[in-house]
């Protein structure tokens, strides 16, 4: 099942809300679990936003979260994120090959 852009609060063992931006949902054929990566908007050292993992249950309107536990799924989460990731950066590529860096569109027509 996959979700549209959702924004979702999480409260903290202090009481704190932090709102979160759902970046992608997958699941693998051979796991019956579904994961979401998340995200605060908040950047690395790196410069690249700081993705959240976890397992998911979506009831009606109510997102359930759940740890994720065992070392397998963590690295299948982490070769999903960097597989998305080099996806986005591929995207980011091609427009910036397309508009150039003025941001005008750079396409030109195929010839008939």
């Amino acid at each position: 099942m996959e979700i549209e852009e959702m924004i979702f609060t999480i409260k903290d063992e202090n009481g704190e809300e932090t709102e979160y931006v759902t970046y992608f949902t997958f699941s693998y054929d051979d796991s019956k679990s579904e994961y979401i990566v998340y995200t605060d908007n908040t950047t690395d050292t790196d410069g690249r936003k700081k993705l959240y993992a976890s397992k998911y249950l979506l009831d009606k309107d109510v997102i359930k979260l759940f740890p994720i536990e065992e070392d397998e799924e963590w690295s299948m989460v982490e070769q999903a994120i960097e597989e998305y990731r080099e996806q986005v950066d591929k995207i980011k590529n091609m427009e910036a090959l397309l508009t150039g860096d003025d941001g005008k569109d750079k396409a030109k027509p195929l010839a008939k």
